[in-house]
């Protein structure tokens, strides 16, 4: 069974600077405002930055707390619109090509995908909006709506950063593994933000969020300007499916995780990694084509030797055989 998923639509809960230098006039200690919002203090700008503003971004996770927790299969929440569109076009255009050097290639039967996890790579843009999702701001607002206290964001960005999909790539259903790798902190929270103008449903690519018994799951379009917010323990999820996306077009997406410093003793407190499952009439085992048996070299010798020829060889060994036999040891 398939539910698709609706979202919520938010404006943007930003506050945009400008090119200009400190200095300016509109910069006069530091204050920015956005369309009526909170004036915000802002220390460093550049061209194309934003920051979050706490006072419109904190009250959108405290009304959908609610609906985060209650969320099946597991919770989670999907939030359109969040952030300024044209940081995000920006992000997408920043993205390596396939080709380039940086990026991880996974490509086996649970994974076909590319990644690039060290910001010495990332654009700019991209750089500076990891930095504002793993903010103090932003972590106070995943904190709120999750209910999960203590989140410490990944500055190594282990198993997330820029990820992008091709044609025929997809990624099976799957958990995450459990802790950081490094800090050997746990895994909590997970944030997906996808960057794909115009994709089609056509195409595939949706994020699944799948039962605990693997019978039903939840699929969500991977369109543009789309958050994705849930959190991790027994979490079945994926892209199951090669795409079907027109050669030279990707699914892009920015992938943030959360940690914390132990976990509620109601989660498992294994240190497990990465754990893949087979979706109703799927297998993970490639399907072996029937082989001959392998002889060895004196039964591969009688399938193409004479008889007669064979016969022979086996007398003259019984004679060599007995007579050493009969000269009994050497002393």
């Amino acid at each position: 069974m398939v539910e698709q998923m609706s979202s919520l639509d938010l404006g943007t809960s930003t506050t945009r600077v400008n090119s200009r230098l400190p200095g300016d006039a509109e910069f006069q200690d530091g204050l920015q405002r956005d369309s009526g919002a909170t004036a915000t203090k802002v220390t460093t700008c550049a061209p194309g930055a934003f920051f979050f503003v706490r006072s419109t971004l904190l009250p959108v996770a405290e009304a959908n707390r609610a609906k985060f927790a209650a969320a099946t299969p597991f919770p989670h929440l999907v939030l359109d619109n969040l952030l300024p569109d044209d940081v995000l076009d920006q992000a997408a255009a920043e993205f390596p090509p396939a080709n380039a050097g940086g990026w991880i290639r996974y490509d086996h039967n649970k994974a076909r995908k590319l990644a690039i996890a060290d910001e010495r790579i990332f654009g700019p843009t991209c750089r500076q909006l990891m930095c504002q999702l793993n903010s103090a701001t932003f972590i106070d607002f995943l904190e709120c709506l999750t209910g999960v206290e203590g989140l410490i964001p990944d500055p190594y960005h282990l198993g997330g950063g820029l990820q992008q999909v091709e044609r025929d790539g997809f990624l099976k259903v799957h958990t995450d593994v459990t802790y950081h790798k490094v800090s050997n902190l746990d895994r909590r929270v997970n944030v997906l933000v996808y960057l794909n103008r115009d994709w089609e449903s056509s195409w595939g690519g949706q994020f699944e969020l799948w039962s605990e018994d693997v019978s039903w799951h939840k699929a969500i379009d991977p369109v543009f300007n789309r958050m994705v917010i849930f959190t991790t323990h027994a979490a079945k999820h994926g892209h199951p499916d090669p795409l079907r996306c027109p050669e030279g077009t990707a699914r892009r997406s920015l992938a943030l995780h959360y940690y914390s410093n132990g976990r509620p003793d109601c989660e498992c407190a294994s240190r497990d990694d990465v754990r893949h499952f087979e979706r109703p009439g799927e297998s993970f085992i490639p399907r072996k084509e029937p082989t001959a048996p392998r002889l060895s070299a004196r039964g591969w010798g009688k399938e193409v030797v004479p008889p007669i020829v064979v016969r022979l060889g086996e007398r003259l060994r019984e004679k060599r055989s007995g007579s050493r036999r009969s000269r009994g040891p050497v002393t």
